[in-house]
């Protein structure tokens, strides 16, 4: 099973001490470059900026080539590219995100965040990234 996640859940998971769990229960953990970001950013507990400083093996951290549609509103940037990076991966994946606006707006996506088709390739217009990411102030 594929994981995608946003910045929160990681975020908690990583503060309680339990982060490791999450490959114990997936095959493949994904984040989005724009969650890497904020779990780097300034305002990140410094527990939480080390971690991502130095991801573990088992993190893919994707970055999307291209916007794939309109904004989705209400949202922060981790919330909209974990729900973007499901719509543009094939394969069957979890969406794990903490934040109910976020959960309502991957289910009125057409559901396509959670209906996604058998196999596990990246989409042509995914683009994994092997670095570390880049720390933002925004």
């Amino acid at each position: 099973m594929i994981v995608i996640a946003d910045s929160s859940p990681i975020h908690y998971l990583v503060l309680i001490q339990v982060v490791e769990v999450l490959p114990r229960l997936f095959q493949r953990v994904l984040i989005p470059t724009e969650a890497c970001s904020e779990l780097g950013h300034l305002s990140a507990p410094a527990e939480v900026q080390r971690w991502i400083a130095a991801p573990p093996p088992w993190l893919e951290i994707l970055s999307l080539a291209a916007a794939s549609s309109a904004a989705i509103p209400d949202l922060d940037a981790g919330e909209e590219a974990a729900i973007r990076l499901a719509e543009q991966l094939s394969g069957s994946a979890f969406l794990l995100m903490d934040d109910a606006k976020a959960r309502a707006a991957a289910s009125s996506e057409e559901s396509r965040a959670l209906e996604l088709s058998a196999s596990c390739k990246p989409h042509p217009r995914v683009v994994s990234s092997a670095a570390r990411c880049g720390t933002t102030a925004a």
